[in-house]
């Protein structure tokens, strides 16, 4: 009765979901423009290789030409809709080649201020969806921002370098040392915040550090 009074509609079109369909309709997920595997970027050199699901227009005529993927993001990161993270959790672990070994899952974290704040961290909900495919444990609290730094979007690339840098600090130094560890994220642009949580899980003895993001960021 509800979802006839009250129609569910798709946050991307507006349009009315279809059984089944929660938050984004299956007409605007295939709209996503995927790319289900390796990124370079010059800002990482710890951090290797990076692994991207899809790609993210940072700029652009929004109401004339919407990306996706872009809305997609804001809706997870800002408007509490955690249900994204799920299929967004399943392109990642599609985006990693087979035979790569991980041995943990590490989210990159938010200060605890901005949590309290936002009420979670988007990535956490990815890492565990990525975790839960792969078949690893996830460590959501080996890895600590023990700075608040200011948002990166509309920072330059020296900017988003300085802005994170000594920004993380690992807890948790016996869950890390040795491993191989995949960070997750939903969006880079530099790999600027990936290379700055690598360097810190490295001085922890970690023995390799890679990455997977929802969404590589283009300009």
């Amino acid at each position: 009765m509800l979802d006839f009074l009250y129609p569910p509609l798709c946050v991307l079109c507006h349009e009315r979901l279809s059984r089944g369909e929660r938050v984004v309709c299956s007409r605007c997920w295939a709209k996503v423009e995927r790319w289900d595997g390796e990124v370079a970027l010059e800002a990482c050199k710890l951090v290797r290789p990076i692994y991207a699901a899809g790609l993210f227009r940072a700029k652009g005529p929004e109401k004339e030409d919407p990306d996706p993927m872009r809305g997609i993001i804001h809706n997870l990161k800002y408007r509490n809709k955690r249900s994204l993270a799920r299929r967004l959790g399943e392109w990642m672990a599609g985006a990693l080649p087979g035979g790569e070994g991980f041995d943990v899952v590490i989210p990159v974290p938010l200060h605890s201020a901005r949590k309290r704040e936002r009420g979670y961290n988007q990535s956490d909900l990815l890492a565990r969806e990525v975790a839960a495919r792969l078949g690893i444990p996830v460590l959501t609290r080996a890895l600590k921002r023990v700075k608040n730094t200011r948002s990166q979007t509309g920072l330059q690339r020296e900017e988003r370098l300085l802005n994170v840098q000594g920004a993380f600090r690992v807890k948790d130094k016996p869950a890390v040392s040795g491993k191989a560890v995949l960070l997750v994220d939903d969006v880079t642009t530099t790999g600027a915040t990936l290379e700055a949580c690598g360097e810190a899980l490295i001085l922890a003895g970690a023995g390799k550090v890679m990455a997977v993001v929802a969404s590589w960021a283009q300009s």
